[in-house]
């Protein structure tokens, strides 16, 4: 990573990172496998913490994990307020190097399901972001990512149009 985030610092891009897995002493039992989140958010933000050390000047966002209302991006731990603990702690360590940098609330899936073992819907799961302890998230990102994946509408078609989607059953 390191000759990439330099080349791309180089040519003048804007590069943003994004920490979807824990190192392996953050993990539970101490090894990588289905659930790259970490044991304590704390972890997490130590590991932010040496990122932006490392990567100060050459990067210039950082965005903590990936669809974490998806099974496949967290397994068993799709939990809202979990995930507040996550991005307070890579927050409060990423400006702590670099006051300067972005740091961009992971994008949600738009899954349109609520399945226990696959998804938690993402107007769900933002609600729940917002009602722990307050709404404190909304202290600890620059940004609000988005994934607006089309499902089943193709890019041309108008929700009038009475096409399959999301929320239909």
């Amino acid at each position: 990573l390191d000759p990439i985030a330099g080349y791309l610092s180089d040519q003048g891009a804007n590069l943003m990172l994004t920490v979807v897995r824990s190192p392996a002493w953050a993990v539970p039992h101490g090894k990588l496998g289905d659930d790259g989140t970490p044991r304590n958010p704390q972890d997490y933000g130590d590991f932010m913490r040496a990122i932006a050390t490392r990567y100060k000047g050459k990067v210039r966002a950082y965005q903590p994990w990936n669809e974490p209302n998806l099974a496949g991006e967290v397994c068993a731990r799709r939990d809202p307020d979990f995930y507040v603990e996550m991005v307070k702690a890579g927050y409060l360590a990423v400006k702590s190097v670099d006051p300067q940098a972005i740091v961009v609330l992971g994008a949600l899936a738009s899954t349109g399901i609520n399945d226990p073992q696959f998804a938690m819907e993402d107007t769900v799961y933002l609600e729940r972001l917002y009602e722990y302890q307050g709404g404190i998230v909304r202290h600890y990102f620059d940004v609000l990512a988005s994934h607006p994946y089309g499902l089943a509408n193709p890019p041309d078609t108008l929700w009038s149009e009475g096409k399959p989607g999301p929320t239909d059953k």
